[in-house]
């Protein structure tokens, strides 16, 4: 029992069973140190050594004699910041929600409620899964599963598109180059503004016989542009542990059905409500 959360599962595991048994104070403290081994045993025969004659151990002063032993404030500070420091990064969803899980046992205050647990985990999602966050999740439960539908979304469409882009390639001309002109489509911004930057384009090569139609394109004084959506292509279902997350395919005024973004059910329904009537159900 080396590991801190061992020793509290331990101690925890004990209270249940006591919980089942109609034991005394006394009984409860013989037999857990009856469980105990190697180290742990010396380590309740010096404590009891050294008790006065004739006095009796009770279960609290055991636990928390045995806690201050086993469970060190330094590891519990450290743990502590292992948690408030964690970011999901380059980890899978799965992979994050294991590593929040474990390291919350940790946090404390923290995490001592729904909304503080939900307030965290989202704040430390990476920087693209909370972009795709639109809802307003009532549970801790219901944002680990949209968190599990988005990511398995996005790796659906990042592999089609690659199939795409492989296609695209292997028929066209060997000698046909990509003006390399990046428009960053923000499709789930700001619901209060619904725009789009244009201020993060990168590089644009020119090939003259490739022309890139801007007429029409409403940029307004500040580089960005309203973007609107026209039709919904497809639609899916992902379903979690407990809950089924829908989503929509929707293509974008000024981008093509290839450049469409999967937005969730209850995203179109707050901002584009008529836009679903027409939608392939």
């Amino acid at each position: 029992m080396a590991k801190p959360l061992d020793v509290k599962h331990w101690l925890r595991i004990l209270e249940q069973k006591f919980l089942l048994l109609t034991i005394t104070d006394e009984q409860r403290v013989r037999f857990a140190a009856q469980q105990l081994l190697d180290s742990a045993s010396a380590w309740w025969d010096t404590f009891n050594a050294m008790q006065p004659v004739d006095h009796r151990v009770t279960w609290q002063k055991f636990t928390t004699a045995f806690r201050e032993y086993y469970i060190p404030a330094g590891v519990l500070n450290k743990k502590l910041i292992e948690f408030l420091d964690l970011r999901q990064g380059c980890m899978f969803v799965m992979d994050y929600i294991n590593k929040f899980n474990h390291l919350s046992q940790y946090a404390g205050t923290h995490v001592d409620t729904d909304e503080k647990k939900r307030d965290r985990f989202y704040r430390s999602l990476s920087c693209i899964l909370q972009e795709l966050y639109t809802g307003n999740y009532q549970t801790f439960g219901a944002m680990m599963n949209t968190a599990i539908a988005i990511e398995g979304l996005q790796r659906d469409s990042q592999a089609e598109l690659k199939r795409k882009r492989v296609a695209i390639g292997s028929s066209s001309h060997p000698r046909r180059r990509s003006t390399g002109l990046v428009l960053p489509v923000a499709a789930h911004a700001d619901a209060s503004t619904d725009l789009t930057s244009i201020t993060m384009l990168k590089k644009c090569l020119r090939v003259s016989d490739e022309a890139v139609e801007i007429e029409g394109l409403p940029v307004q004084p500040d580089l960005m542009y309203i973007e609107h959506p026209i039709k919904i292509l497809d639609e899916k279902e992902r379903v979690t542990r407990n809950n089924v997350v829908k989503f929509y395919k929707v293509q974008w005024q000024n981008h093509s059905e290839n450049e469409a973004t999967w937005q969730q059910e209850s995203y179109i329904l707050k901002h584009y409500p008529d836009l679903l009537s027409g939608s392939p159900r």
